[in-house]
């Protein structure tokens, strides 16, 4: 990811480091889990999960929400998802009847209407069970509080539906733009009754964390 700190940079959250490891494990062990990481702009949510995900010994594969002139980007992270899916596991999305809609969707490029993206929500359940066959996977949706609806419906579907496979799903959001929104705070509000689902909020370092850092 551009612009992020080495792993030999990394220092701090260690407790939230752990968690996520946790997760991880158990996620190797049958259980999967979705974490739902917060905090400010720029505090690091994105390199907390690359660094998890690198601890952890897992593949990461990330998808970003992204405004463009201040419209929200249906499935923007889908679209992105795929990209990386192709780019580092190429045999993933190919031979497996199950993943047409997917692979036909990238075939077309273009903007996917409401039915037709529902229709997308289970291949992609079954493309990420399989990048977790020879080991967990976390699945990162970014910055969550730029996510269409659709999106959401997605992410709350693959939390859903996950039960024993080898998967982690995270969540970043900025923790001030979810509060400050009644439909988002509703929405990772019924995410977080889920019984995989733990909220991983991150805060400022600390003074010792800050001066390792420099």
């Amino acid at each position: 990811m551009h612009g992020q700190p080495s792993a030999a940079d990394f220092v701090g959250r260690d407790d939230e480091l752990a968690a996520f490891e946790r997760a991880v494990t158990a996620a190797r062990h049958g259980a999967p889990a979705v974490l739902l990481v917060g905090g400010e702009a720029g505090i690091g949510k994105s390199t907390f999960v690359a660094e998890g995900a690198r601890r952890s010994g897992a593949d990461l594969v990330v998808g970003r929400c992204i405004p463009m002139g201040g419209e929200l980007i249906p499935l923007a992270p889908l679209a992105e998802l795929l990209r990386g899916v192709r780019r580092t596991h190429p045999e993933a999305l190919s031979g497996n009847p199950a993943l047409a809609p997917l692979r036909d969707w990238i075939t077309r490029g273009e903007a996917t209407n409401a039915p037709a993206a529902g229709a997308l929500f289970a291949p992609l359940l079954e493309l990420v069970s399989g990048l977790g066959a020879d080991g967990a996977v976390v699945v990162a949706f970014e910055d969550l509080h730029w996510a269409d609806p659709l999106t959401w419906d997605l992410f709350d579907f693959l939390a859903r539906n996950l039960v024993d496979e080898p998967v982690v799903l995270v969540g970043t959001y900025r923790a001030n733009e979810v509060a400050a929104a009644p439909k988002l705070r509703r929405r990772l509000g019924e995410l977080t009754r889920l019984p995989a689902v733990r909220r991983v909020d991150l805060e400022g370092l600390s003074r010792a964390e800050l001066a390792a850092k420099i």
